[in-house]
């Protein structure tokens, strides 16, 4: 390939993306010899361009096509690269590489940094394919990007505690197992699972050779009983049978991760805190709120969902009419939507015990995903509270949650944490979203082989990863062994587009942790004489706030939201955590951050980067009820106000903070007075919502939200909700309540059965026949004769006052309570049977 030597190397649009052209298309290597021989020698300096520009790939044009193929979230099929490639040809393009020729390349290229994907056979009799683990592990350690985000775990920490309770050990597993084992081979296969119920230990690995034994013995019993051997020869038969069944399979029936000596299940399986959090008590609890709703409940709950304040929690506007009425089919994003603002919607419409328990739960599941620990010490005690003060709410509304195992894992929780480090940093809510990535991987798949292509797909976009973030490959496209290297310029080159990583989900790895921070959003509202976030520094609210004007540019551009440092997004209206300079030496000794609200958001106009916000400090004051969360008023536009003003800089920004109103001290009500959005439109109809009316700046500040725990650490209560107290000081109320609960619901039982009792009783009094029958169609006209039952009753007429607001005089046919008679009337009224059987109106 040739080109002319030019002063400045070609800008990377150039080199990506750079005008085809027959001759002087410099990245085209598809260039045959006539045409290079055609091209112009006049030229100064020309130079052959190095082949190495696109190494592993041939050329350009063949190495973007494949990269496209290894979009992890916009795959293309080959039906789809075969369109993209014809659009690129009638778009001008020339000698673009066919869909064949990119397969073959692929394929060199696989063999410089492929994860060599392999076909097993389980023990189980299953096939599947899986990719080399150790090479994904050497490319990490390999590229300079991704090695500096890898941490490892030290040895032995040294800070590990106690087991709290007796913990199993392998030991004791495989011991029940054995004994699992030795049931099955006795010819008593169907004893396994009383004996896996009885220890609690189950192996599914073993159970599949104890279902073949059961169906292998079941079928031989019924040959046998068309026999007429006798039984001890049967019984001989089916020992063979066992012998031959046992010789056939691997001498280890048990889990392979059992026979691991660097592995012990029962110790190195930390709590995983999606499902047992999430999709495990906050689905129990919330399943049980919706389920106490009656259709005006549900109606509250739902507009409260809609209407509460989410801004700093990191969620989008919650959908309460899904949320309630769908409760059943939410997922882990919902719920981690709903934890957060339980205590604010929830008060009054669920019992005091069980509010109590969601109270405890919001306390306790912001240090459980709290993914930086500074202070190990201080957090310990206070999980550890926490999960006491949990426990024991949840012991108090009802011990039946305890029927469900996921609660006796909290128990293990802090353990789990000092070995292995933050609760969130092994969470699989993160990686559950790469299910998608593996779905569009089969769906491309012929199905023939689903798991082999699935792993070929896996590491054709393991190459591109590795090659474009710039990892080192220690082979070439022969698979041939070199000094190690990186790819060529041109495929560096990609990390530099923004849109190749937006594709390749690699935007996080590419740039540095923070870079992002203070960069603002303008306001987009337009007037006639312009853009309105750029003004002259003096119309701001900064300057007439008495900010010396010096620290801004002469012309500002007023943006309606910023980047904090911890990836959150502070707009106009946000309350934040503030940390300033001259507080942590001087007022604020312990470094207690300050809770602010933010006026105004100052960024250059150039670089839209933050200058400065300008914030008004918020008055944090004590626990409030039936919250049990701290005051949080917002100081309102004052005089007065203008002193807790500050213009604070992005380093001063720590994060954004969650407030809701406080609905119950100043009652507010439903309204119907949101405008209705369908199809991004606004409608004429209305939704209801809750109108804060009375004090909006009256807050409470929301302390169960889960992100940025360790900043809202010190306003959290230190003395625990039962202080002194353990959980077996809790046993005797729990068992107390228990029995009270168990009490009242035997009470309703037998309530209900008399009550159905009686109704049966009355639906089988005869009525007299020349009555009409009750119920009878267009029975709700006056026939000038009362409904009276001529059949009296066999006993004392029965309690009907127990049945509620039903009195005797509303029953008609009660001997002892004929209807009353209006004196207005000449003849008795007629009544007539509604929707309850027992209930009859005029």
């Amino acid at each position: 390939m040739l080109r002319a030597r030019s002063e400045t190397p070609p800008p990377v649009d150039d080199i990506l993306y750079g005008p085809d052209s027959l001759v002087w298309d410099w990245q085209d290597g598809d260039l045959g010899d006539e045409q290079r021989e055609h091209a112009p020698t006049s030229a100064p300096d020309v130079e052959r361009v190095d082949q190495d520009m696109w190494w592993p790939w041939p050329n350009r044009k063949t190495c973007l096509m494949d990269v496209m193929g290894a979009f992890p979230r916009a795959l293309f099929s080959e039906s789809e690269l075969t369109a993209a490639r014809w659009l690129a040809g009638r778009m001008g393009s020339i000698h673009l590489p066919s869909i064949r020729k990119i397969k073959l390349t692929r394929e060199a290229v696989l063999r410089v940094a492929g994860v060599n994907p392999r076909l097993f056979k389980g023990k189980c009799g299953h096939l599947y394919a899986v990719n080399d683990l150790s090479t994904i592990i050497a490319h990490d350690f390999a590229n300079p990007l991704v090695r500096e985000q890898v941490s490892t775990y030290a040895e032995d920490s040294g800070n590990r505690l106690d087991h709290p309770g007796e913990a199993r050990t392998k030991e004791a597993t495989l011991d029940t197992l054995h004994t699992q084992w030795k049931a099955a081979l006795r010819g008593a296969p169907s004893s396994v699972d009383k004996l896996a119920t009885e220890t609690g230990t189950k192996d599914k690995y073993l159970q599949h050779f104890v279902d073949i034994l059961q169906s292998k013995l079941s079928m031989r019993c019924e040959e046998q009983m068309e026999s007429s051997t006798t039984s001890a020869m049967k019984t001989r038969e089916l020992e063979g049978k066992i012998e031959r069944l046992r010789a056939e399979w691997p001498d280890n029936v048990f889990n392979p991760f059992l026979q691991l000596p660097e592995l012990d299940m029962h110790c190195d399986s930390p709590v995983e805190i999606l499902h047992v959090v999430l999709l495990g008590v906050v689905k129990y609890f919330w399943r049980d709120a919706c389920s106490r709703q009656t259709h005006e409940g549900k109606r509250i709950l739902k507009t409260r969902l809609s209407s509460v304040n989410v801004d700093g929690l990191g969620i989008s506007p919650l959908r309460g009419h899904t949320l309630v009425y769908y409760a059943g089919s939410l997922v882990g994003r919902d719920f981690r939507g709903v934890l957060q603002v339980a205590p604010a919607v929830l008060r009054g419409l669920i019992p005091d015990a069980a509010y109590e328990a969601w109270l405890s739960l919001a306390r306790m599941a912001p240090l459980i995903f709290q993914p930086d620990i500074q202070d190990l010490a201080r957090y310990k005690t206070q999980l550890s509270e926490a999960i006491t003060d949990f426990l024991a709410a949840t012991a108090l509304w009802t011990t039946q949650w305890f029927n469900k195992p996921k609660f006796h894992l909290f128990v293990h929780l802090l353990q789990h944490i000092l070995r292995f480090g933050p609760a969130s940093i092994y969470a699989t809510e993160v990686f559950e979203s790469y299910n998608y990535v593996i779905r569009l991987r089969s769906i491309n798949s012929n199905k023939r082989a689903p798991s082999l292509d699935i792993a070929h797909s896996c590491s054709h976009l393991h190459v591109v990863r590795h090659l474009i973030s710039g990892g080192y490959v220690t082979c070439d496209t022969s698979g041939k062994m070199i000094s190690p290297r990186q790819a060529g310029d041109g495929v560096l080159a990609l990390l530099d587009d923004k849109e190749v990583l937006d594709f390749m989900c690699m935007r996080d790895i590419a740039r540095s942790p923070g870079s992002s921070a203070g960069q603002c959003t303008p306001i987009t509202a337009k007037t006639n004489d312009g853009p309105t976030a750029l003004r002259p520094r003096e119309d701001t609210m900064t300057a007439a706030s008495g900010v010396p004007i010096s620290l801004l540019p002469s012309t500002v551009s007023v943006s309606q939201s910023v980047i904090l440092q911890n990836t959150d997004l502070a707009k106009c209206g946000s309350v934040v955590a503030i940390q300033r300079k001259e507080n942590l030496t001087e007022r604020l000794p312990n470094g207690v951050p300050e809770i602010a609200s933010v006026d105004e958001i100052i960024a250059d106009p150039d670089t839209h980067m933050l200058v400065g916000a300008l914030v008004t400090k918020c008055v944090v004051g004590p626990q409030k009820l039936p919250y049990q969360m701290p005051l949080c008023r917002l100081v309102e536009d004052s005089p007065e106000a203008s002193s807790e003003r500050f213009f604070v800089t992005i380093s001063e920004l720590l994060a954004c903070l969650n407030t809701y109103h406080d609905c119950q001290a100043h009652a507010c009500a439903i309204s119907r007075t949101r405008t209705v959005i369908q199809e991004r439109e606004r409608t004429s109809e209305f939704d209801e919502e809750i109108v804060h009316a009375c004090c909006p700046e009256d807050r409470i500040l929301n302390m169960a939200q889960l992100c940025s725990a360790e900043v809202l650490s010190p306003f959290r209560e230190r003395v625990p909700r039962y202080p002194g107290r353990t959980i077996s000081d809790v046993i005797p109320d729990a068992m107390r309540i228990r029995e009270q609960l168990r009490q009242e619901a035997e009470r309703k039982k037998q309530d209900a059965q008399n009550k159905k009792a009686r109704q049966s009783r009355k639906n089988a009094t005869p009525v007299a026949s020349s009555t009409p029958m009750i119920g009878q169609p267009g029975l709700t006209e006056h026939s000038g004769t009362p409904l009276v039952d001529s059949t009296p009753w066999g006993k004392d007429p029965p309690p009907l006052e127990a049945e509620g607001d039903i009195s005797p005089q509303h029953v008609i046919g009660h001997p002892c309570h004929p209807p009353p008679v209006p004196a207005s009337q000449s003849t008795p009224p007629v009544f007539s049977r509604t929707t309850s059987p027992s209930r009859y109106t005029c």
